[in-house]
């Protein structure tokens, strides 16, 4: 892991979200590049068929979201120079589901934080936005709560899906040694079953990666009950797949990772 992408989205919750990006690049030695985005959906969608009035209100909206971007992009920095991280950052406007879908490809994890509030495009991506970033992705994301957090426990959660077997093994081979310290492979709907091909192949994938592993199934659909196992089990991570079309994991694609957003504080990490 050499390059790592961060999104600044505002300045009240940059702080713990960088301090824990920039920890892990000093972990891995990985160069961090933040990306500082004015969101201009807004603007240029209602602007042309509102009001002169309403221009000057996005107008004023706009500017406000840019001086918050600017305390971010110092606080970024400010904290990279003191963790003496090697980093740069990239300023633009936009979509910025677009732009960071296409600034990832260059990078080999994604870090973002979840804002929370659907209606406030700038403290942070809603939770389908961000499902629908990792289904657009070619790397991992991982999606950061406020509080800054140990991620030791990491909660690996497979349905025997291409979706959610791709995430565990790119996190196997490429993260785990900069995330986590304990692990459990959590098999769910039909890959809870021990005598399933599909159960003993990760089972054997998994093991042969790391001696120290626990396992646990939970049978049926893994939305709701996945997240109240998580926090059962005290996890600090959860890995987990996102469908690129509408599947098993329900429509709209990553509705498990939305719940578990919506509804915990856990940290995840998703792959499509």
């Amino acid at each position: 892991m050499k390059n790592l992408l961060v999104h600044l989205c505002n300045s009240s919750r940059t702080k713990s979200v960088v301090e824990t990006a920039v920890k892990l690049a000093s972990v891995a030695q990985a160069r961090i590049r933040g990306v500082s985005i004015l969101d201009t959906r807004t603007f240029f969608e209602k602007a042309a068929i509102e009001s002169a009035a309403y221009a000057g209100v996005e107008a004023t909206r706009m500017t406000l979201a840019h001086r918050r971007q600017m305390q971010s992009r110092e606080e970024f920095l400010s904290v990279c120079r003191r963790s003496r991280v090697h980093c740069d950052v990239l300023d633009v406007r936009g979509d910025p589901i677009e732009l960071l879908a296409d600034e990832a490809k260059y990078n080999d994890l994604t870090i973002v934080s979840y804002g929370g509030n659907p209606h406030r495009h700038d403290v942070g991506l809603s939770a389908h936005e961000l499902m629908e970033l990792a289904q657009r992705g070619a790397h991992p994301l991982l999606v950061l709560r406020q509080k800054p957090r140990q991620l030791e426990r990491v909660l690996l959660i497979y349905d025997g899906s291409n979706a959610s077997s791709r995430s565990i093994r790119s996190f196997l081979s490429q993260h785990a040694a900069y995330l986590g310290s304990q692990y459990r492979l959590l098999c769910v709907g039909e890959a809870a079953s021990p005598q399933s091909g599909a159960y003993r192949a990760m089972l054997q994938y998994c093991r042969s990666r790391m001696e120290s592993l626990e396992v646990g199934c939970l049978p049926g659909s893994p939305v709701k009950t996945a997240a109240k196992y998580a926090q059962k089990w005290e996890a600090d991570l959860l890995v987990l797949g996102v469908a690129r079309t509408s599947s098993w994991w329900g429509s709209p694609f990553g509705q498990l990772g939305s719940d578990i957003l919506q509804h915990t504080e856990l940290t995840i990490y998703a792959y499509a």
